[in-house]
C-alpha cells in the first residue's frame, strides 16, 4: 500500500485532479492512500464520476509513483505534499492550491515577505528597468521575489533579485526539470543556485497554453503582494491579478505612458484601486517592512580601485540604461576599450547588463 505522501504524488499526476475534487474524495474515503487501495471499480460503484475514476487508474498508482520518484531523483527534485509541514503556508491558505509541488533548489524562509512581480513578455525598456531595479532593491531588503521565468518582465525580476543577492522563486508552467523558454537555461541555473524552481506538474511535463494560466494562481498564492509592471488591457498578466484578488492579496501597479499599449492594463488597475508604485518604498510599506537606516555597505563600491578607462565608463552609467555606442560617444574611447572596461565593471559588480546591449548601475 502506498504511503500517504506517495499517494499524493500519484494523485498529482492525475489530470483534472483539483483541490476541490481531492477534498471531496478524501472527505468521503479518508485519504489518498485509501483511494489508491480501493481502485477504479469500487470508486465507480461508490458513485465517483466514471471518467475521473478511469483517469486516476489509467496506470497503477504504485507504478506512477515509482516512475515519478525515479524522474525526481534524476533531477534532484523534491515533492512537497499538502500533508508536509514544508508546504508554503500562504499557498496552503488558497482554495485551489496544488495537492503538492515539485521543487528544485532550496525553499525560502517562510517568515520573509513574498512579492510576485509580473508583466508583459514584450516589456519596454522602461518596464525592464523598473522590474530589475525594484527587484534588486527589494531582494537586498530580504523580500523573496516570485515570478514565472518567462521572457521580459519575469526574467528581469529574477535577474534583479539575484543582483540584489536575494532569494527568488520561479514558478513554471511545465515540469520543474524543463527549461522554458529554452533560452533561459543560464538564468534557471542561477535561480537554482540562490533560490528554487517550483511546479505543480510532474517531471518532464511540457508547457501548453493551458498550463500557464493555471500556474499564475501559484505565483499569486505564494505571495503577500502582487506587483504588475506592464500589461495590455487583455494581457495574460491580468489572470494573475484576478487570482490575487480572489485570494485576498494586495495588488500594485506601475504607472506608465498613456500612449503605451503596455501601460493600458496597469493604468486601468490603478484607476480601479490598485496601489501605485512610484518607488521601492511604496512596496515595502504595503509589505509592512520597516525601513532601516542606510549602512556603509553601499559606500564600499566607491572604494574599489578602477583603471582610468574603467572610471570614464563607470561615470557614464547611472540608473537609466545606456548603450555601448552612447558610452563610446561620451568617453571618446574606442569600442574595444569600452567593451573591455564594461567587462571589468561587470566582474566588479558595479554595472549590470540588460537586453539590447544596454547597461545600468548595479
Amino acid at each position: 500500500m502506498l504511503s500517504e505522501d506517495n499517494a499524493l504524488l500519484w494523485l498529482s499526476t492525475v489530470k483534472h485532479m483539483t483541490k476541490r475534487r481531492f477534498d471531496a474524495l478524501t472527505e468521503r474515503f479518508g485519504s489518498g492512500a485509501e483511494l489508491a487501495r480501493l481502485g477504479e471499480a469500487k470508486l465507480v460503484k461508490y458513485g465517483v464520476n466514471r471518467e475521473l475514476a478511469h483517469s486516476m487508474f489509467e496506470h497503477s498508482p504504485e507504478m506512477m509513483a515509482a516512475k515519478v520518484l525515479s524522474d525526481m531523483y534524476k533531477s534532484e527534485m523534491d515533492f512537497i505534499s499538502l500533508s508536509n509541514p514544508k508546504y508554503p503556508p500562504l499557498l496552503r491558505q488558497t482554495v485551489d492550491c496544488p495537492i503538492g509541488i515539485f521543487v528544485r533548489g532550496v525553499l525560502p524562509d517562510y517568515s520573509a515577505k513574498f512579492l510576485a512581480m509580473v508583466g508583459s513578455r514584450r516589456c519596454t525598456q522602461y518596464g525592464a528597468t523598473a522590474a530589475y531595479s525594484l527587484s534588486k532593491e527589494l531582494a537586498a531588503k530580504g523580500v523573496v521575489i516570485v515570478s514565472g521565468m518567462a521572457d521580459g518582465t519575469d526574467s528581469m525580476a529574477h535577474k534583479g533579485a539575484l543582483a540584489g543577492d536575494g532569494f527568488t522563486v520561479a514558478v513554471l508552467g511545465c515540469g520543474a526539470d524543463v527549461c522554458y523558454p529554452a533560452g533561459n537555461r543560464g538564468l534557471m541555473e542561477k535561480i537554482l543556485a540562490k533560490g528554487c524552481v517550483i511546479s505543480e506538474l510532474p517531471p518532464g511535463t511540457r508547457p501548453s497554453k493551458y498550463t500557464f494560466p493555471a500556474r499564475n494562481r501559484i505565483i499569486s498564492g505564494l505571495s503577500n503582494v502582487v506587483a504588475v509592471i506592464e500589461a495590455d488591457e487583455r494581457s495574460g498578466t491580468l489572470i494573475t491579478v484576478n487570482h490575487a484578488l480572489e485570494q485576498g492579496r494586495d495588488v500594485m501597479a506601475l504607472p506608465g505612458n498613456i500612449n503605451s499599449r503596455l501601460s493600458r492594463g496597469t493604468n486601468r488597475l490603478i484607476k480601479e484601486g490598485a496601489a501605485i508604485i512610484t518607488c521601492v518604498e511604496d512596496i515595502t510599506e504595503l509589505l509592512g517592512i520597516e525601513e532601516k537606516k542606510e549602512n556603509k555597505k553601499n559606500s564600499e563600491k566607491t572604494d574599489i580601485s578602477l583603471a582610468s578607462e574603467e572610471k570614464l565608463v563607470y561615470d557614464c552609467i547611472h540608473s537609466e540604461p545606456v548603450t555601448v555606442d552612447e558610452i563610446v560617444l561620451k568617453t571618446g574611447l574606442s569600442l574595444r576599450e569600452v567593451q573591455y572596461a564594461l567587462t571589468m565593471l561587470e566582474l566588479k559588480q558595479l554595472v549590470s547588463k540588460l537586453t539590447g546591449q544596454k547597461y545600468i548601475s548595479a
